[in-house]
């Protein structure tokens, strides 16, 4: 939809959520248009009227131009209510995204009513709906949402989580694709001490939108809309099958970050610009050249994952639990128990017994307990310190304020 304004490249166009654009849509609007018009029948099983071409729509201005009239309340926020109070998260999250207040309050809006229909809101959300409402309206893009977040097909509802631990259970599940299929690359990355649930986010979740140029999430996306979740682990095993060469020669974690985040000072490109002798194919390869071949790989191969590894057949249900099983238990509980829990023990109170035996020496009563060595001494074992004991500890006096801490 907001592609189709008038002015929406000019005001936009050097926005966040437009960082991989790389002056495609400037180029190609009509094109990445008609090709997004299979989203809604694949998603919501509605065809969408493509019959107007984008130099038609030029004509129309963007509800909120100034040709509006000011007492026009559609034209203020798309005929949607205008948030005057939104979430903080949700309010930082549109800035990020937009550029310009209208579209700002457009996204609020939109994301407002999501986190009210899955109690619940992840800044993933703000990226993909942002690019869902460039060529479509509010209404359909909430009908798309709420699809991908309800429907098993795409699993988003585990992902699109403040908590995303279904999103850190899929990503060892894919870790454990990759043991199989790569052995020698996930030793390598778990060597290292790499997590897959560090950077996983930005491909299942986020769906890709801060790392893809536009020009090829457009396939992904339809891959995904098409095929569901699934096309995701495809997607991220022919991603990790294409940088395998360059990820088994780095041996520092945040280089191989960089690489799986595709970082452009990574040069992730490298394992598809050279041939097997390590020659340049063309170096007159400009690096958006570069980054284009490599996507262009990535996304033909995973029609033939499935010889590496039959992804249709998983039954990812005792796969996600084995996963949960054998990598997050341990780690979730812990966190569980340090964050949750904790807040509702009662800390036990010390023994009523106002008398304590000074554990240094066998004729003394305590009158200072020592905070470094947790041990309870009696004045003379204090002013004579022994052992690992020194004047220099903390202590805290018995005779006067239990909460008092005294250093000699």
């Amino acid at each position: 939809m907001l592609l189709r304004e008038s002015d929406f490249i000019e005001l936009e166009g050097g926005a966040p959520l437009l960082m991989q654009n790389h002056y495609y849509l400037q180029k190609n609007a009509d094109s990445a248009w008609k090709k997004t018009r299979i989203w809604a029948k694949l998603l919501l099983n509605r065809d969408i009227n493509n019959d107007k071409s984008l130099d038609d729509e030029k004509k129309v201005h963007s509800l909120n131009n100034q040709q509006n009239k000011p007492n026009d309340a559609k034209s203020k926020n798309y005929g949607l209510k205008i948030m005057n109070k939104p979430d903080r998260i949700i309010r930082k999250d549109a800035d990020r995204t937009f550029m310009t207040e209208p579209k700002r309050q457009l996204l609020i809006t939109l994301l407002e009513s999501l986190k009210t229909l899955f109690n619940d809101y992840q800044q993933t959300m703000s990226y993909v709906s942002g690019i869902l409402l460039l060529f479509f309206d509010p209404k359909t893009v909430f009908e798309m949402m709420y699809t991908m977040g309800r429907s098993p097909k795409y699993n988003m509802s585990g992902y699109w989580r403040a908590e995303a631990i279904a999103q850190g259970i899929d990503a060892y599940v894919f870790y454990d694709i990759i043991k199989e299929i790569n052995p020698k690359l996930y030793q390598h990355l778990s060597n290292v001490g790499v997590l897959p649930d560090t950077f996983i986010q930005k491909w299942f979740g986020g769906l890709a939108v801060q790392v893809m140029p536009i020009e090829y999430l457009i396939p992904f996306w339809t891959g995904y809309f098409q095929h569901g979740f699934r096309y995701l682990f495809k997607f991220m095993i022919a991603f990790l099958q294409t940088l395998s060469p360059l990820l088994l020669s780095i041996n520092v974690d945040y280089k191989l970050y960089e690489v799986l985040r595709v970082e452009r000072k990574s040069h992730f490109w490298q394992t598809v610009i050279r041939n097997e002798n390590n020659n340049l194919l063309n170096n007159n390869l400009t690096e958006y050249d570069k980054i284009s071949m490599f996507f262009k790989k990535v996304l033909n191969d995973i029609d033939g994952v499935n010889s590496l590894y039959n992804v249709d057949n998983i039954d990812f249900h005792k796969a996600r639990e084995i996963a949960f099983d054998k990598y997050l238990n341990k780690r979730f509980l812990n966190a569980a128990q340090n964050v949750t829990w904790k807040g509702y023990e009662v800390e036990s109170e010390e023994e009523e017994d106002e008398f304590k035996d000074c554990e240094q020496c066998d004729d003394g009563f305590a009158e200072v307990f020592c905070e470094v060595c947790q041990i309870y001494l009696c004045d003379e074992c204090q002013e004579n310190p022994s052992g690992d004991h020194a004047l220099t500890h903390a202590i805290r006096s018995l005779e006067i304020d239990d909460d008092t801490v005294n250093i000699d």
